[in-house]
């Protein structure tokens, strides 16, 4: 790929090349495929002025810079956001000079090559409502602004990558769940400089271009922007009148429960019983509502409900059955009830779905420890380390079994490499708390005795800090 080719997606962006006074890094995406780290969207330069929308809302836009897109209001619906975008050449190899062939593109600025803008949207209170994908097809015409052009999109598919054929735009779509594929096809209509546009062969797809929005929408979508405002009373007011109006809306009974749960601040407050029950509204419309039944059984670990957190977990698990967050949490709600062989079955369950994550050996190596099977918690904290060796939670629980074990030299020297990697009050007030807790109602041996003196004293320190209460967590 040419400078030039280079200048030119700089320019549309307003970026500057790495020999122009900007970063190399600054180089947009170029992948057609959907983005594991989307690029955040730009914010419009000082000055800047962003492009009115067109009333046909798929007819080409002149712009100054990518920055300078104008949002359609349909973006929004639902309680999207931009997440973020990426950008790139429809052709990456050579000049794309089937549509702009006029010579005097190979002049100055001007290179006749396509280029696509994508934009990522979500509701980030609701991971149940699907993702979308907004694509633009970006060109230059001779001596002129830019133009984008808004591709239609397929309700349950996003848009993979668009090619041409030397004669035709292709737009490739593919399913979010399931193998189902779509193309659709454009033709450009214009002159050779690029003034003109792309029109869709065939009838637009169903539901493409947007409609207005029925009471519900704007009540339901209003709720959304009140919550994301934090204004939680204005958002449950709203959902509740989306909520007369579609009483059985899976999505704003659970953003209705969203809004209790964000109101609630602790866990006595009544805003959690009502968060509970339109969590349990919601599921009784959708059973499979998975966020649903995760936030509930949060609620109720939080009011110390454990046995209907775990059925809700259970619940989940059975939904999401490769998911390995389902099986940690159902083993932290198993350790609050010091089932500890549940708990650690559940850790296990974790570490084999996920064995490169730390998480689920960490808990492991915790609920061993508290069951009192101290070699199989070292070698779980061992496993721990070899994923992260600066963790120093699982460093304390290490020093504490082998202090249980009598191991004074091996428990300091854990406990040593957890100071150096920066051990936190919290964790040496946890370390204090079992330690202490066993020398008060066990029966050390004096080997054992001497050995959680000796650890004792450095998770006490000079600063003389005291153990976690019972109530408290790291």
């Amino acid at each position: 790929m040419n400078r030039r080719w280079y200048a030119w997606i700089f320019g549309l962006l307003g970026l500057t090349t790495a020999g122009e006074g900007g970063p190399a890094s600054a180089l947009p995406k170029t992948e057609n495929t959907r983005p594991t780290a989307p690029v955040p969207t730009p914010s419009p330069q000082p000055g800047s002025k962003a492009a009115e929308l067109p009333a046909d809302p798929y007819a080409p836009i002149r712009v100054a810079t990518i920055a300078a897109i104008p949002r359609p209001a349909d973006f929004y619906y639902q309680g999207r956001v931009v997440r973020g975008s990426t950008s790139g050449p429809v052709n990456t190899e050579e000049a794309d000079r089937d549509f702009f062939t006029d010579p005097r593109l190979d002049q100055g600025d001007n290179s006749g090559r396509l280029f696509y803008h994508q934009f990522i949207l979500e509701n980030p209170d609701d991971p149940e409502i699907q993702e979308r994908r907004d694509w633009f097809v970006c060109w230059t015409p001779l001596n002129d602004q830019a133009r984008v052009q808004r591709l239609y999109r397929r309700d349950g598919l996003l848009i993979e990558e668009v090619t041409t054929d030397g004669k035709r735009l292709q737009v490739h779509h593919s399913a979010y769940v399931g193998s189902a594929t779509a193309v659709d096809v454009y033709r450009w209509e214009g002159d050779l400089i690029g003034k003109g546009r792309f029109v869709l062969e065939g009838t637009p797809p169903p539901n493409a271009v947007p409609g207005s929005r029925t009471p519900f929408e704007i009540e339901r979508d209003r709720g959304y922007t009140l919550l994301r405002d934090r204004r939680f009373d204005d958002a449950i007011a709203a959902f509740g009148k989306a909520l007369a109006l579609e009483p059985r809306d899976a999505a704003s009974l659970f953003a209705l429960g969203v809004s209790y749960e964000e109101k609630g601040s602790d866990r006595s407050s009544p805003s959690l019983d009502l968060a509970i029950q339109a969590f349990g509204k919601a599921i009784a419309v959708e059973p499979k509502r998975a966020a649903a039944l995760r936030h509930r059984a949060d609620l109720y670990l939080a009011k110390r409900e454990t046995d209907l957190a775990i059925a809700d977990l259970t619940a989940l698990i059975a939904l999401e059955p490769e998911s390995w967050e389902g099986y940690l949490a159902r083993a932290k709600a198993h350790g609050g009830k010091a089932d500890y062989a549940r708990a650690i079955a559940d850790t296990q369950s974790a570490a084999r779905l996920a064995p490169t994550e730390e998480s689920p050996w960490v808990a492991m190596a915790r609920y061993q420890y508290q069951a009192e099977s101290f070699e199989s918690a070292i070698a779980s904290g061992r496993k721990a380390l070899s994923l992260n060796d600066s963790s120093t939670l699982i460093r304390v629980t290490m020093a504490c079994a082998y202090a249980r074990l009598g191991m004074a030299e091996k428990a300091l020297q854990e406990y040593a490499d957890a100071r150096n990697n920066g051990v936190t009050a919290s964790e040496r007030r946890f370390g204090i708390r079992e330690l202490q807790r066993f020398m008060k109602t066990g029966k050390p041996s004096p080997e054992v005795r001497a050995a959680i003196q000796k650890v004792l004293g450095q998770f006490i320190g000079p600063d003389q800090l005291e153990a976690l209460g019972d109530g408290e967590e790291i």
